[in-house]
């Protein structure tokens, strides 16, 4: 066995895996941790206003970590969502985010690694990005990521059935989850407009194609 092991050939296919981009380097802190407890936390100041956006920022001075969280509010117009907010459109950003989670896998493993993390989510009047992590390669990630999200178009009829098989379950579960549950979603149903009830979304899913999906992720960004 020893002279086996001695004369074993090498698997050209077997390599390390590449260089992770997102591992963080430069740990410095921006400002240092001095906030007073006592005295109420002052919100995000407006830094930038332009015709199509707004920047707001907040320097942390309680936790000291080489961290930041960047929030990204993309609001779209009543045409997308807003008022001609539908089951339909709840039906559709719900398959386009699951079809984005699977093809942002190949950015978001590496990243993860790193301490890095995003998401994407739905409010009434806009898509919302948040991006947290390691503040020194936070920057690289969002602009990654942002390429990604932007160029995504699902390509695949059997993906699309998985994706459907999962909502469905996902809004299945509505009616076993326990009171409590029950309890905040009708208030946010009643204090949030538009809002659906799940099975108006369960009765739009399957007349979703993947056509549907690629002209709504076309007039987002």
């Amino acid at each position: 066995y020893l002279s086996k092991w001695r004369d074993v050939q090498r698997l050209v296919n077997l390599t390390y895996p590449a260089p992770n981009p997102f591992i963080p380097s430069d740990f410095s802190l921006k400002a240092s941790a001095t906030e007073d407890l006592n005295v109420y936390p002052e919100g995000p100041i407006l830094i930038d206003e332009e015709p199509k956006w707004r920047v707001h920022h907040k320097q942390d001075r309680r936790y000291g970590k080489p961290k930041a969280y960047a929030y990204f509010n993309l609001k779209q117009p009543n045409s997308i969502f807003g008022t001609s907010t539908s089951p339909r459109t709840s039906a559709l950003a719900k398959l386009f985010k699951a079809s984005l989670g699977d093809a942002l896998t190949e950015y978001t493993y590496d990243a993860a690694i790193a301490g890095l993390g995003c998401s994407l989510d739905f409010t009434p009047k806009a898509a919302r990005l948040t991006f947290s992590g390691y503040n020194d390669k936070l920057p690289a990630f969002v602009d990654s990521i942002a390429s990604a999200i932007v160029s995504h178009r699902p390509d695949d009829e059997e993906k699309l059935a998985r994706y459907k098989d999962q909502l469905r379950r996902e809004l299945s579960t509505f009616y076993r989850q326990q009171p409590y549950q029950h309890a905040a979603f009708f208030t946010q149903l009643y204090t949030q407009t538009p809002a659906f009830l799940p099975d108006a979304v369960l009765k739009e899913i399957d007349a979703v194609t993947l056509e549907d999906i690629r002209q709504f992720a076309s007039t987002l960004w």
